[in-house]
Protein backbone atom coordinates (compact mmCIF):
# COMPACT_ATOMS: atom_id res chain seq x y z
CA UNK A 1 0.00 0.00 0.00
CA UNK A 2 1.36 3.45 -0.99
CA UNK A 3 1.53 5.70 2.07
CA UNK A 4 1.59 9.45 2.30
CA UNK A 5 4.01 11.04 4.72
CA UNK A 6 1.57 13.34 6.53
CA UNK A 7 4.32 15.51 7.96
CA UNK A 8 5.72 16.17 4.48
CA UNK A 9 2.23 16.80 3.11
CA UNK A 10 1.55 19.25 5.89
CA UNK A 11 4.79 21.08 5.23
CA UNK A 12 3.97 21.28 1.51
CA UNK A 13 0.54 22.69 2.36
CA UNK A 14 2.09 25.31 4.63
CA UNK A 15 4.43 26.41 1.83
CA UNK A 16 1.42 26.99 -0.42
CA UNK A 17 -0.43 29.18 2.08
CA UNK A 18 -0.40 32.84 1.02
CA UNK A 19 1.79 35.16 3.07
CA UNK A 20 1.15 38.32 1.02
CA UNK A 21 -0.58 40.34 3.70
CA UNK A 22 -2.37 43.47 2.49
CA UNK A 23 -2.50 46.41 4.85
CA UNK A 24 -4.52 48.19 2.14
CA UNK A 25 -7.07 45.58 0.99
CA UNK A 26 -7.60 44.83 -2.68
CA UNK A 27 -11.39 45.21 -2.51
CA UNK A 28 -10.78 48.80 -1.40
CA UNK A 29 -7.99 49.97 -3.73
CA UNK A 30 -9.61 48.44 -6.81
CA UNK A 31 -12.17 51.25 -6.73
CA UNK A 32 -9.42 53.53 -8.10
CA UNK A 33 -8.54 51.10 -10.92
CA UNK A 34 -9.00 52.26 -14.49
CA UNK A 35 -9.83 50.46 -17.71
CA UNK A 36 -6.46 48.69 -17.51
CA UNK A 37 -7.54 47.34 -14.09
CA UNK A 38 -4.68 49.23 -12.49
CA UNK A 39 -4.44 52.29 -10.29
CA UNK A 40 -1.72 54.87 -9.82
CA UNK A 41 0.55 54.18 -6.86
CA UNK A 42 2.51 57.20 -5.64
CA UNK A 43 5.53 56.51 -3.45
CA UNK A 44 8.82 58.14 -2.51
CA UNK A 45 11.43 55.36 -2.83
CA UNK A 46 14.22 57.93 -2.69
CA UNK A 47 14.08 61.74 -2.84
CA UNK A 48 11.24 62.28 -5.30
CA UNK A 49 7.76 60.82 -5.65
CA UNK A 50 7.39 58.18 -8.37
CA UNK A 51 4.00 57.24 -9.88
CA UNK A 52 3.53 53.67 -11.08
CA UNK A 53 0.60 51.77 -12.55
CA UNK A 54 -0.15 48.85 -10.25
CA UNK A 55 -2.72 46.11 -10.02
CA UNK A 56 -4.52 46.41 -6.64
CA UNK A 57 -3.14 43.02 -5.62
CA UNK A 58 0.42 44.18 -6.31
CA UNK A 59 0.53 47.05 -3.83
CA UNK A 60 -0.17 47.81 -0.20
CA UNK A 61 1.19 44.56 1.19
CA UNK A 62 4.16 43.01 2.96
CA UNK A 63 5.03 39.33 3.00
CA UNK A 64 4.29 37.88 6.42
CA UNK A 65 3.27 41.21 7.93
CA UNK A 66 0.75 39.63 10.32
CA UNK A 67 2.49 36.30 10.81
CA UNK A 68 2.70 35.12 14.41
CA UNK A 69 6.28 33.96 14.21
CA UNK A 70 6.39 32.67 17.78
CA UNK A 71 3.82 29.98 16.96
CA UNK A 72 4.12 26.70 15.02
CA UNK A 73 3.94 27.14 11.24
CA UNK A 74 0.35 25.88 10.97
CA UNK A 75 -0.82 28.61 13.37
CA UNK A 76 1.21 31.58 12.18
CA UNK A 77 -1.43 32.88 9.74
CA UNK A 78 -4.26 32.89 12.29
CA UNK A 79 -4.69 36.69 12.31
CA UNK A 80 -4.50 37.05 8.53
CA UNK A 81 -6.71 34.06 7.69
CA UNK A 82 -9.11 34.53 10.58
CA UNK A 83 -9.61 38.04 11.91
CA UNK A 84 -8.52 40.09 8.88
CA UNK A 85 -10.20 37.85 6.32
CA UNK A 86 -13.50 38.19 8.18
CA UNK A 87 -12.97 41.94 8.72
CA UNK A 88 -12.29 42.61 5.04
CA UNK A 89 -15.12 40.39 3.81
CA UNK A 90 -17.66 42.06 6.10
CA UNK A 91 -16.37 45.47 5.01
CA UNK A 92 -16.55 44.53 1.34
CA UNK A 93 -20.14 43.41 1.80
CA UNK A 94 -20.94 46.61 3.70
CA UNK A 95 -19.41 48.74 0.97
CA UNK A 96 -21.47 46.96 -1.68
CA UNK A 97 -24.57 47.71 0.41
CA UNK A 98 -23.74 51.39 0.97
CA UNK A 99 -23.05 51.97 -2.72
CA UNK A 100 -25.86 49.76 -4.00
CA UNK A 101 -29.61 50.22 -4.53
CA UNK A 102 -30.38 49.55 -0.84
CA UNK A 103 -28.10 52.33 0.45
CA UNK A 104 -30.91 54.21 2.21
CA UNK A 105 -32.27 51.12 3.93
CA UNK A 106 -31.05 50.07 7.41
CA UNK A 107 -27.92 47.93 7.36
CA UNK A 108 -27.77 44.63 9.17
CA UNK A 109 -25.85 44.49 12.43
CA UNK A 110 -23.17 42.35 10.76
CA UNK A 111 -22.56 44.89 8.02
CA UNK A 112 -22.62 47.97 10.22
CA UNK A 113 -20.39 46.40 12.85
CA UNK A 114 -18.17 44.99 10.13
CA UNK A 115 -17.67 48.41 8.56
CA UNK A 116 -16.88 49.97 11.95
CA UNK A 117 -14.34 47.22 12.62
CA UNK A 118 -12.80 47.82 9.20
CA UNK A 119 -12.40 51.54 9.94
CA UNK A 120 -10.66 50.68 13.20
CA UNK A 121 -8.41 48.17 11.45
CA UNK A 122 -7.37 50.72 8.83
CA UNK A 123 -6.07 52.92 11.62
CA UNK A 124 -4.03 50.06 13.09
CA UNK A 125 -2.79 47.62 10.45
CA UNK A 126 -0.08 49.53 8.56
CA UNK A 127 3.57 48.50 9.01
CA UNK A 128 4.74 51.62 10.85
CA UNK A 129 1.72 51.49 13.15
CA UNK A 130 2.62 47.93 14.11
CA UNK A 131 6.16 49.05 14.91
CA UNK A 132 4.74 51.89 17.01
CA UNK A 133 2.68 49.40 19.01
CA UNK A 134 5.80 47.37 19.76
CA UNK A 135 7.59 50.51 20.96
CA UNK A 136 4.67 51.42 23.23
CA UNK A 137 4.45 47.96 24.77
CA UNK A 138 8.19 47.92 25.44
CA UNK A 139 7.85 51.22 27.32
CA UNK A 140 5.10 49.83 29.54
CA UNK A 141 7.05 46.88 30.94
CA UNK A 142 9.82 48.76 32.82
CA UNK A 143 7.31 51.40 33.95
CA UNK A 144 5.14 48.73 35.59
CA UNK A 145 7.87 47.14 37.73
CA UNK A 146 7.19 49.44 40.69
CA UNK A 147 3.56 48.38 41.04
CA UNK A 148 4.51 44.74 40.42
CA UNK A 149 7.04 44.92 43.26
CA UNK A 150 4.38 46.10 45.71
CA UNK A 151 1.95 43.44 44.57
CA UNK A 152 4.63 40.74 44.86
CA UNK A 153 5.30 41.75 48.46
CA UNK A 154 1.65 41.03 49.26
CA UNK A 155 1.49 37.58 47.67
CA UNK A 156 5.06 36.27 48.14
CA UNK A 157 5.22 32.95 49.90
CA UNK A 158 8.12 31.40 51.85
CA UNK A 159 10.60 29.97 49.41
CA UNK A 160 9.57 32.27 46.55
CA UNK A 161 12.49 33.98 44.78
CA UNK A 162 13.27 37.63 45.50
CA UNK A 163 11.57 40.20 43.29
CA UNK A 164 14.89 41.08 41.65
CA UNK A 165 15.00 37.64 40.06
CA UNK A 166 11.44 38.01 38.81
CA UNK A 167 12.19 41.46 37.40
CA UNK A 168 15.31 40.20 35.65
CA UNK A 169 13.30 37.47 33.95
CA UNK A 170 10.61 39.94 32.88
CA UNK A 171 13.13 42.37 31.45
CA UNK A 172 15.02 39.61 29.64
CA UNK A 173 11.91 39.02 27.51
CA UNK A 174 11.30 42.74 26.98
CA UNK A 175 13.04 42.89 23.60
CA UNK A 176 11.91 43.87 20.14
CA UNK A 177 12.11 40.38 18.69
CA UNK A 178 9.81 39.00 21.39
CA UNK A 179 7.08 41.60 20.83
CA UNK A 180 7.51 41.97 17.07
CA UNK A 181 6.63 38.31 16.63
CA UNK A 182 3.35 39.05 18.45
CA UNK A 183 2.54 42.49 17.04
CA UNK A 184 -0.35 41.21 14.93
CA UNK A 185 -2.09 40.30 18.18
CA UNK A 186 -1.76 43.89 19.38
CA UNK A 187 -3.22 45.08 16.07
CA UNK A 188 -6.11 42.63 16.32
CA UNK A 189 -7.05 43.86 19.79
CA UNK A 190 -6.77 47.54 18.82
CA UNK A 191 -8.91 46.92 15.72
CA UNK A 192 -11.79 45.42 17.66
CA UNK A 193 -12.30 47.68 20.68
CA UNK A 194 -15.90 47.33 21.83
CA UNK A 195 -16.24 50.89 23.08
CA UNK A 196 -14.90 52.50 19.90
CA UNK A 197 -16.85 50.09 17.70
CA UNK A 198 -20.08 50.81 19.57
CA UNK A 199 -19.51 54.55 19.19
CA UNK A 200 -18.83 54.27 15.46
CA UNK A 201 -21.93 52.12 15.00
CA UNK A 202 -24.08 54.82 16.58
CA UNK A 203 -22.71 57.81 14.70
CA UNK A 204 -24.58 59.42 11.82
CA UNK A 205 -23.42 57.84 8.54
CA UNK A 206 -23.66 59.15 5.01
CA UNK A 207 -22.10 58.70 1.58
CA UNK A 208 -21.06 61.78 -0.39
CA UNK A 209 -21.05 61.57 -4.18
CA UNK A 210 -19.10 64.33 -5.91
CA UNK A 211 -19.97 65.58 -9.36
CA UNK A 212 -17.77 64.35 -12.19
CA UNK A 213 -17.39 67.96 -13.32
CA UNK A 214 -15.22 68.71 -10.27
CA UNK A 215 -11.62 68.98 -11.43
CA UNK A 216 -10.03 66.95 -8.64
CA UNK A 217 -10.64 63.36 -7.68
CA UNK A 218 -10.20 61.88 -4.23
CA UNK A 219 -6.95 60.19 -3.35
CA UNK A 220 -6.44 57.49 -0.74
CA UNK A 221 -3.44 56.03 1.04
CA UNK A 222 -2.08 53.41 3.40
CA UNK A 223 -3.64 55.49 6.21
CA UNK A 224 -6.97 56.40 4.60
CA UNK A 225 -9.15 57.31 7.60
CA UNK A 226 -9.30 61.06 8.24
CA UNK A 227 -10.49 61.66 11.78
CA UNK A 228 -10.97 64.59 14.11
CA UNK A 229 -9.04 64.72 17.37
CA UNK A 230 -10.83 61.76 18.91
CA UNK A 231 -14.51 60.86 18.59
CA UNK A 232 -15.91 62.07 21.91
CA UNK A 233 -16.76 65.64 20.98
CA UNK A 234 -19.99 66.97 19.45
CA UNK A 235 -18.23 67.98 16.23
CA UNK A 236 -16.15 64.80 15.95
CA UNK A 237 -16.11 62.98 12.62
CA UNK A 238 -14.41 60.26 10.59
CA UNK A 239 -14.03 60.35 6.79
CA UNK A 240 -12.78 57.83 4.28
CA UNK A 241 -12.59 58.06 0.50
CA UNK A 242 -14.38 55.16 -1.18
CA UNK A 243 -13.38 55.99 -4.73
CA UNK A 244 -12.38 58.93 -6.91
CA UNK A 245 -15.71 60.70 -6.39
CA UNK A 246 -17.20 58.95 -3.35
CA UNK A 247 -16.59 59.41 0.36
CA UNK A 248 -17.86 57.82 3.58
CA UNK A 249 -18.69 60.24 6.38
CA UNK A 250 -19.48 59.53 10.04
CA UNK A 251 -20.39 62.35 12.44
CA UNK A 252 -21.55 62.42 16.04
CA UNK A 253 -24.82 64.22 15.30
CA UNK A 254 -26.87 65.72 12.49
CA UNK A 255 -25.56 69.20 13.14
CA UNK A 256 -21.97 68.06 12.62
CA UNK A 257 -23.02 66.11 9.53
CA UNK A 258 -24.75 69.20 8.17
CA UNK A 259 -21.62 71.27 8.61
CA UNK A 260 -19.52 68.70 6.75
CA UNK A 261 -22.16 68.59 4.00
CA UNK A 262 -22.01 72.37 3.58
CA UNK A 263 -18.22 72.32 3.45
CA UNK A 264 -18.32 69.54 0.85
CA UNK A 265 -20.18 71.86 -1.49
CA UNK A 266 -17.11 74.07 -1.77
CA UNK A 267 -14.80 73.53 -4.73
CA UNK A 268 -11.74 73.23 -2.46
CA UNK A 269 -13.16 70.49 -0.21
CA UNK A 270 -11.60 67.57 -2.09
CA UNK A 271 -8.23 69.32 -2.11
CA UNK A 272 -8.42 69.83 1.66
CA UNK A 273 -9.28 66.17 2.24
CA UNK A 274 -6.60 65.02 -0.18
CA UNK A 275 -4.01 67.13 1.59
CA UNK A 276 -4.80 65.39 4.88
CA UNK A 277 -4.82 61.94 3.28
CA UNK A 278 -1.42 62.49 1.67
CA UNK A 279 0.13 64.22 4.68
CA UNK A 280 -0.77 61.38 7.06
CA UNK A 281 0.23 58.59 4.66
CA UNK A 282 3.10 56.35 5.68
CA UNK A 283 4.56 55.76 2.24
CA UNK A 284 1.83 54.94 -0.31
CA UNK A 285 -0.79 57.18 -1.92
CA UNK A 286 -3.27 56.05 -4.59
CA UNK A 287 -5.18 57.78 -7.33
CA UNK A 288 -6.76 57.00 -10.67
CA UNK A 289 -3.83 58.50 -12.60
CA UNK A 290 -0.68 60.61 -12.15
CA UNK A 291 -2.31 64.00 -12.72
CA UNK A 292 -1.86 64.90 -9.05
CA UNK A 293 1.85 64.11 -8.99
CA UNK A 294 2.92 67.64 -8.05
CA UNK A 295 0.32 67.75 -5.27
CA UNK A 296 1.52 64.44 -3.83
CA UNK A 297 5.16 65.50 -4.18
CA UNK A 298 4.42 68.62 -2.15
CA UNK A 299 2.64 66.81 0.70
CA UNK A 300 3.93 63.21 0.99
CA UNK A 301 6.37 62.88 3.87
CA UNK A 302 10.07 62.60 3.24
CA UNK A 303 11.73 59.25 3.84
CA UNK A 304 13.60 60.57 6.90
CA UNK A 305 10.40 61.91 8.48
CA UNK A 306 8.60 58.99 10.16
CA UNK A 307 4.84 59.20 10.76
CA UNK A 308 3.63 60.43 14.15
CA UNK A 309 1.17 58.19 15.95
CA UNK A 310 -1.14 58.51 18.90
CA UNK A 311 -3.90 56.44 20.46
CA UNK A 312 -7.36 56.77 18.88
CA UNK A 313 -10.34 57.37 21.14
Amino acid sequence: MWKVDLSDAQRAKEKQRPTKHHFVPVFYTKRWAGADRRLCEYSRPFDVVRPKRRHPDATGYEVGLYSLRHLPAEQQQAVEEGFLRRTDQDASDALDWMLGPHAREPMSTRLRTGWSRFLMSMMQRSPARLDWMVDEVMKLVPASLGSLRERYKQIRQPGDPPFEEIAEEILSENNRSYYSSRRALFMRKASDLKGVGYHLNNMEWDIFHFNDSIQWSLLTSDRPVVMSNGLKYDQSFALMALGPKTMFVAANNRRAMGEITRNAEGKEFIRVINRQIVTQAERLVYGVDDTQLRFVENHLRKRDNPPAYRSHS
